[in-house]
């Protein structure tokens, strides 16, 4: 072999060496750093606040960055475009972002609504019937909308019975208090917050039915492949807090409470609209029952009603071990 050939053999293998030891170091480093975690405000994500303050996740021996969002859906939108390990969300934000980027894949079920969401009205109205040909709120394509085909379902009436108008859940609320709305769905505290300030009604709660409102702990392709480990740890950790509410909740409540800007007895009212994803709950959504695959096919009969497009092409992407084994691992540790 000519030395120029020895030569070029050699910067070769250089270049090949360098390549993979810097995709081994970013390897290394990504699995080394902390855990992104991204929230938004609602009182089922906001107990994770207890995990940190409480140092649960320094017992479990796991770094943790939590991510606050403004809203549910950037939190979904940012996991599903790599930017999170994992992202506090619903199914429905979920099924309805599918084609935005590689689907999530749901690890945790955190809570179900049980009260914690509803329809507010003017005084006037009186009764879910009674919203017929109404202005009532309901951002398309998420959990309000899904609260609103509930109650309607309920009383015998569809979504094309009304007059929806098409905003957030924090522009409902001012539009409610502003009068240009009969009706609209919110979620605790604002669901109380607008009854009172207007002397309205709240003619439904989600505790009504068994509600398709699910929020989930859903983490990325990459997170659940190369993080599995830290992803468990989180999962103990969740189980820690959920153990924690069980022995002692007013201690809970009054780390929680003070750090949203709330009182103990004020995030306490919030919380109990809620059925908690403890070891139960989630046993029978990844378990036996498998009621979060179960959910599609009401999800299905939601789509098609609110117009959506192709809502056979729904899919709920599950990766069940995680949880079950942790549930396993904090039970025989407890």
């Amino acid at each position: 072999m000519s030395l120029l050939k020895k030569k070029s053999t050699i910067i070769y293998a250089i270049i090949i060496l360098a390549i993979s030891l810097g995709v081994s170091c970013s390897d290394n480093q990504q699995e080394h750093a902390p855990l992104k975690i991204g929230h938004a405000p609602w009182p089922g994500f906001d107990i994770i606040l207890y995990a940190e303050l409480a140092e649960l996740f320094s017992k479990r021996q796991l770094e943790v960055e939590l991510i606050a969002f403004e809203h549910q859906f950037d939190v979904s939108r940012a996991l599903m475009r790599g930017r999170l390990d994992a992202g506090f969300t619903s199914v429905s934000d979920l099924i309805s972002l599918q084609s935005d980027a590689d689907p999530a894949q749901i690890i945790l079920a955190t809570n179900i609504s049980h009260g914690s969401n509803g329809i507010v009205s003017t005084a006037s109205i009186t009764d879910v019937k009674s919203l017929s040909g109404k202005r009532v709120s309901a951002k398309k394509s998420s959990v309000n909308e899904i609260i609103l085909y509930e109650a309607l379902n309920l009383h015998g009436l569809a979504l094309a019975d009304l007059n929806l108008v098409d905003v957030s859940n924090e522009v409902a609320f001012e539009k409610f208090l502003n009068k240009e709305l009969d009706a609209a769905v919110l979620w605790e505290p604002q669901l109380s917050e607008a009854a009172n300030k207007v002397n309205g009604n709240i003619i439904f709660r989600t505790d009504e039915v068994e509600s398709l409102v699910i929020d989930v702990l859903a983490a990325s392709d990459t997170a659940i492949e190369k993080r599995s480990e830290d992803l468990r740890k989180f999962l103990l950790a969740w189980l820690d807090i959920m153990q924690a509410i069980d022995d002692d909740p007013d201690k809970v409540f009054s780390i929680v409470g003070p750090a949203l800007g709330q009182t103990a007895a004020e995030f306490k009212n919030d919380y109990s609209g809620l059925k908690k994803g403890d070891a139960v709950l989630n046993k029978k959504m990844f378990g036996a029952e498998n009621l979060l695959l179960n959910s599609r096919s009401h999800y299905m009969d939601y789509l098609e009603q609110a117009g959506h497009n192709n809502p056979e092409q729904t899919n709920i992407h599950i990766h069940a071990s995680l949880i079950i084994n942790a549930i396993d691992q904090h039970r025989h540790n407890s």
